[in-house]
C-alpha cells in the first residue's frame, strides 16, 4: 500500500456512536446494524468511518463515498489499515473526535461506495482484508451486517450482502452470505458456500460444498473434499457433483429438534428426504457429516441420514445407535441388522432409499419419541442433549 499523495484522498473520522445515530434515520438502518450501534452508543463507544470526497456529477456538488464498514477499534479490527494520524488541517464537524488522511493506494471502486456504511465490526472481531467485502467484479459492495465477538474473516473469505456473525467464528476460504451465527465455535473453510443459514453451536464446515437455507444447531461437522489452494470462488463455481445441502434443519439437540419437528421447519421434510436421496444416488461422499461430534464416532455420517432416522427407517435407527459411543438406543427386535457393523448398516440405509422408499415427517416430537420407544425401548430424552 504505497502512499500516493492526494490521489484518492481517503479520510478517516472517529466520532461517538451516538452521533451517528443522531445524524442517521434509524428507521432505515438494518435491524442487526441498528441494534449493535445502539449497544456501542449505550456503552459510550466510538466508531471510525472511512470516506472519500468526490464531485457528484448528478448534483454538481461535492459529496462523500464511504467504505461500507464502521470499526469500533480499527487498529485491532482492520490490521491492513495504515497508521491513523490526526490531521489538524481537516475541519471536524460538531461531535467528531478525530480526523486524518489515510494513505491507501486502492482504486475508489474497490474500496468505497456512495451509500452510507451499514456494516459494523465491534469487540474483538477482525476483518483481515478489505477484499472480503468486494463483489465478483472487484468493486466495493453495499453490505449490511455485524461482525463481533472473536469472529475473524480471513483474507481468503468473501462476505455476501447481509450477515450477523458472532462468537468464536473463523471464516476462511469460503463464501458466506445472509447467515446468522449466534455463538459457539464455528469454522467455515475449504471452498464452502453457506447462504441463508442459521448456525449455532460448535460447527465445522469444510470442503467443496454448498449449504443453502439450513438451520444447524449443536456439535456438527460437515467435511468433504477440499480443493488444493481452495478459494472462496470454489463456493460459487462448485461443479454439479459436489454436495448441495438444501433446506430444512440439522440437529440432534433436544430443544432444537423438538422446535423444528413441531414448528415450521417440518414443512421442509420432503425437501430433506429428496436431498438425502440425491446424495445417495450421486454417490457423494462426506468424510464426516456428524450431528453430535461430542458423542459419535470418528467419520460418522449420521447427518446425511437424518430424514430416514426421523421417519423411523430401522437401518437408520441402528446406524445412529452404533455411531453413538454410548450405544444408547439400538433396535430391539431386528436380528439381521443387529448382526451388522456400521458399514453394512449404512449400506442397508442406502439400499432402502434407492428402492424408492419415501419417509414421512413425524406429526410431532412426542410422536417421534413414541416411535423410537417402540423400536428401541429407550426414550430419546434420555440421550439427546439440550
Amino acid at each position: 500500500m504505497s502512499y500516493m499523495p492526494s490521489k484518492y484522498n481517503y479520510t478517516y473520522t472517529t466520532l461517538p456512536a451516538r452521533e451517528v445515530l443522531k445524524k442517521r434515520n434509524e428507521e432505515y438502518m438494518p435491524d442487526g446494524f441498528r441494534k449493535e450501534l445502539r449497544q456501542v452508543a449505550e456503552a459510550d463507544g466510538n466508531v471510525t468511518v472511512i470516506s472519500r470526497k468526490f464531485h457528484n456529477p448528478a448534483t454538481r456538488r461535492p459529496d462523500n463515498q464511504y467504505f461500507p464498514v464502521l470499526f469500533t477499534d480499527p487498529k485491532r479490527q482492520a490490521p491492513w489499515l495504515p497508521e491513523m494520524v490526526p490531521d489538524e488541517s481537516l475541519v471536524k464537524a460538531a461531535g467528531e473526535i478525530e480526523r486524518g488522511r489515510l494513505p491507501i493506494d486502492i482504486e475508489p471502486t474497490g474500496f468505497v461506495v456512495r451509500e452510507v456504511p451499514e456494516m459494523i465490526v465491534s469487540e474483538n472481531a477482525v476483518l483481515e482484508h478489505p477484499d472480503s467485502i468486494l463483489d465478483r467484479d472487484g468493486e466495493a459492495r453495499h453490505i449490511k451486517g455485524v461482525l463481533k465477538g472473536n469472529a475473524r474473516v480471513t483474507s481468503k473469505a468473501r462476505l455476501g450482502s447481509e450477515f450477523n456473525v458472532a462468537g468464536d467464528t473463523t471464516i476462511g476460504a469460503a463464501y458466506v452470505s445472509s447467515v446468522n451465527i449466534g455463538g459457539g465455535y464455528v469454522d467455515i473453510t475449504g471452498g464452502a458456500g453457506v447462504v441463508d443459514c442459521v448456525l449455532e453451536g460448535n460447527i465445522v464446515i469444510k470442503g467443496q460444498m454448498r449449504i443453502f437455507q439450513k438451520n444447524i444447531y449443536g456439535n456438527v461437522s460437515i467435511i468433504s473434499r477440499t480443493p488444493e489452494d481452495a478459494t472462496w470462488e470454489h463456493a460459487i463455481r462448485t461443479p454439479d457433483h459436489a454436495p448441495f445441502i438444501d433446506r430444512g434443519f440439522l440437529t440432534l439437540q433436544r430443544t432444537h429438534l423438538k422446535n423444528c419437528i413441531n414448528g415450521s421447519q417440518s414443512a421442509h421434510f420432503e425437501d430433506m428426504w429428496d436431498n438425502m436421496r440425491q446424495h445417495i444416488e450421486e454417490n457423494l461422499v462426506f468424510d464426516t457429516f456428524c450431528l453430535d461430534t461430542a458423542h459419535h464416532r470418528e467419520f460418522c455420517r449420521c447427518g446425511m441420514y437424518l430424514p430416514a432416522y426421523l421417519a423411523g427407517v430401522p437401518a437408520a435407527i441402528q446406524y445412529y445407535g452404533l455411531m453413538d459411543t454410548r450405544k444408547p438406543a439400538l433396535l430391539q427386535n431386528d436380528i439381521i441388522l443387529g448382526l451388522m457393523n456400521s458399514y453394512d448398516v449404512e449400506t442397508a440405509i442406502r439400499a432402502e432409499i434407492l428402492s424408492g422408499a419415501q419417509g414421512e415427517c413425524p406429526s410431532s416430537y412426542d410422536a417421534w419419541c413414541a416411535l423410537m420407544m417402540e423400536k428401541t425401548g429407550v426414550h430419546p430424552d434420555t440421550y439427546l442433549e439440550n
